[in-house]
């Protein structure tokens, strides 16, 4: 009996978390996390050098000269 009470509490915890889920506006958090993701590729291809002995270089004259 007690085993049967704990699982409905437990049950009525799950959908009360899953209401504010359902409800959330995902067009407006997509549209944000669609402009991170963005902006993280720009950054991303700004940093990024095709020549990896430029790099190398450029490491030994700054720690070992």
């Amino acid at each position: 009996m007690v085993m049967a009470s704990l699982l409905k509490l437990m049950l009525v915890f799950c959908i009360a978390g899953l209401i504010p889920t359902i409800q959330a506006d995902m067009s407006e958090l997509d549209e944000y996390w669609s402009q991170r993701a963005d902006e993280a590729r720009e950054f991303t291809l700004q940093a990024y050098h095709s020549d990896p002995y430029e790099i190398i270089d450029h490491f030994h004259e700054r720690h070992y000269e």
